[in-house]
């Protein structure tokens, strides 16, 4: 688990994400991303005074066999 301090508008920014999607009683949020043409789905938690802790990150490749995950 990695937890990272931010900034006020970025923690807001985090909370408004529309690609982020909680599961019932779920306390963090799965984001999907984008990062040097890499895709990722990362378990993200909401922490106190503006922390952010990541719980997993699960690289997506895509071919036309279908998704793997590593």
């Amino acid at each position: 688990m990695t937890i990272r301090q931010s900034n006020e508008s970025r923690f807001k920014w985090f909370h408004r994400m529309e690609e982020s999607h909680a599961a019932p009683l779920d306390a963090g949020y799965t984001v999907r991303l984008k990062i040097n043409g890499a895709e990722y789905d990362v378990r993200l938690k909401p922490e106190d005074t503006r922390q952010i802790a990541v719980l997993q990150a699960l690289r997506i490749d895509r071919d036309k066999y279908g998704p793997t995950f590593s």
